[in-house]
């Protein structure tokens, strides 16, 4: 900005000297530059009006400081960054996997495989179905291939408990609307032969809720000393009786015996723990109520395990199916070789 202002002085004097030779006069531009001159002085007095009152202030500040680590050239900058970095993601990634582990160890010891959930409730798994709500009408076919899977696994279970001496429950663990829906299923299905009572068990009246009606035949009443009373002596007690109930967290398990002497375990693959499970096994086992077998719930696709534990699938065989054998085929009179009896399966 000064040197601005020379500038204009000397076009100002060159101006003042033309006029004062002869003939020469002053012109308006003369003003102009005039003008122009007095705003650059007084912007050049503001400014050194404020770097003075800076320059003031700089001891104010100056001793208030204090400098800690004198100036100085630094050679590892590099090194130092690279083993920051290193500690960090060390630190990171120590953090991510514990997170990892934290999760894999909580649902890993939940068992999804058919192996390890016969295992731990110490039965076979005899059938497997979907609990999954109806779908959109874009995958109506996976709704139709549910439903056939519903429909096989109740008429399995029909011809399994059709003959049963005494009562048959349902044990569910992690699946209560599943349960109370096949057991509807199951009991009109059995009602075409005999009247059929289900006692529910179930907390919060899930059959009552499940949005169906029982067939003609079937008549649900709670588990109470009074209703099941009154229903067994329906018909001189010759009618067919499934007992629902729930494995949960907390469950009465002294019920499980009124329930029924031999029991169906409907249970949801990856629901519960396999302490969860053995737990089950054991309560069941001590009140001496038997399993039929294991009803799994939504399996894992990827599952390629059985599920099958032999000796208790060969003692289900013996005790609930009738095979027919050659010599029960045979005309009177006729004889097997050496006596023995051999059985067709078909």
């Amino acid at each position: 900005m000064e040197r601005d202002v020379r500038e204009l002085d000397d076009r100002i004097a060159t101006m003042i000297r033309d006029a004062a030779e002869p003939g020469g006069t002053v012109t308006g531009q003369l003003e102009e530059l005039n003008a122009q001159r007095l705003a650059l002085t007084s912007q050049i007095a503001d400014l050194a009006q404020q770097a003075e009152i800076a320059r003031l202030g700089v001891p104010r500040v100056a001793a208030g400081t204090i400098v800690i680590d004198p100036a100085r050239v630094v050679t590892d900058a590099l090194t130092t960054a690279a083993i920051m970095n290193v500690a960090v993601g060390l630190v990171l990634g120590l953090g991510l996997g514990l997170a990892v582990a934290a999760v894999l160890t909580v649902t890993q010891d939940r068992p999804v495989l058919r192996s390890d959930i016969a295992a731990q409730l110490g039965s076979s798994v005899i059938l497997q179905t979907t609990g999954r709500a109806r779908v959109s009408r874009v995958r109506r076919w996976v709704s139709r291939r549910a439903d056939r899977e519903r429909r096989r696994a109740v008429a399995t279970l029909a011809r399994l408990i059709r003959h049963s001496p005494g009562q048959v429950s349902l044990i569910e663990i992690g699946c209560p609307r599943v349960v109370a829906s096949l057991a509807l299923d199951l009991a009109g299905e059995l009602a075409v032969d005999r009247p059929v009572t289900v006692v529910d068990d179930l907390p919060g009246g899930v059959i009552r809720s499940a949005g169906k009606d029982p067939e003609p035949g079937v008549r649900v009443v709670q588990l109470a000393e009074r209703a099941v009373a009154e229903a067994s002596s329906l018909d001189g007690g010759c009618e067919v009786r499934i007992g629902v109930g729930s494995a949960r967290p907390g469950a009465t398990w002294m019920n499980c015996r009124r329930l029924g002497a031999d029991a169906l375990l409907v249970v949801r693959a990856g629901h519960a723990s396999a302490l969860e499970l053995h737990t089950v096994a054991r309560h069941l086992e001590r009140s001496g109520v038997s399993r039929l077998g294991i009803v799994l719930v939504d399996p894992d696709p990827r599952d390629r395990t059985d599920g099958t534990l032999w000796g208790d699938l060969h003692r289900l065989l013996d005790d609930r199916v009738d095979l027919p054998t050659q010599a029960d085929a045979a005309p009177p009179g006729a004889a097997t070789q050496n006596g023995a009896r051999r059985v067709e399966l078909t």
